[in-house]
């Protein structure tokens, strides 16, 4: 009886393919109908002085079995300059809290994009309107898109929304413990504060 012919399975696209056709899904699709006009926010960066945005984020998701742990807690402390030349530069501090509730910090690092800028694989900043942005950052397997709402009265607002990417029911992260890889599920939002230097 002959064997029949081994089964091929597709190929996966490449990491840069897959982010590129994530940014034009998110950018370029009805979901996000992003202003291009540069409002008072980004009329602002413009500006000689630079605007600077500082704050934290809480998030909270679960490491899957078979060795699950629930409520892994991350803090990421960010710092937003925005330029006088169309320029965001970032710069983080990764934390997770350990078991007697402090917070040690994982790693830290900085990162610089243009306003608008739609060929960064990884981070795209948006102007959405009126004294408002948007950071849409793409993992490999997530995205994250964090809107910031600046009042009159220069009060800051965050709104952190985490997607996973097509194709993916979970996340692979390095673990906080022995640093192995391992399955979690998608962050939740716990708490998020900015304010305007």
């Amino acid at each position: 009886m002959a064997k029949p012919p081994p089964m091929q399975l597709p190929r996966r696209p490449s990491l840069g393919a897959a982010r590129r056709c994530a940014f034009r899904a998110l950018i370029g699709g009805a979901a996000l109908p992003l202003v291009l006009a540069f409002s008072s926010a980004a009329a602002h960066a413009q500006s000689d002085k630079a605007t600077v945005i500082r704050g934290e984020i809480v998030e909270v998701h679960d490491r899957l079995p078979p060795d699950e742990l629930l409520g892994v807690t991350h803090k990421h402390e960010f710092t937003f300059t925005l330029s006088g030349k169309n320029t965001v530069s970032e710069s983080w501090a990764n934390s997770y809290r350990k078991p007697d509730g402090s917070f040690r910090v994982m790693t830290t690092g900085a990162n610089s994009a243009a306003l608008g800028d739609e060929h960064n694989e990884k981070v795209v900043w948006k102007v959405l309107g009126d004294r408002q942005l948007r950071r849409i950052g793409v993992g490999i397997q997530t995205i994250t898109m964090t809107t910031i709402s600046i009042d009159k009265d220069n009060r800051c607002r965050i709104e952190v929304a985490y997607l996973l990417q097509s194709g993916f029911k979970d996340i692979i992260a390095t673990r906080e413990d022995n640093g192995q890889m391992a399955h979690f599920s998608l962050p939740h939002l716990v708490s998020a504060a900015c304010a305007v230097e």
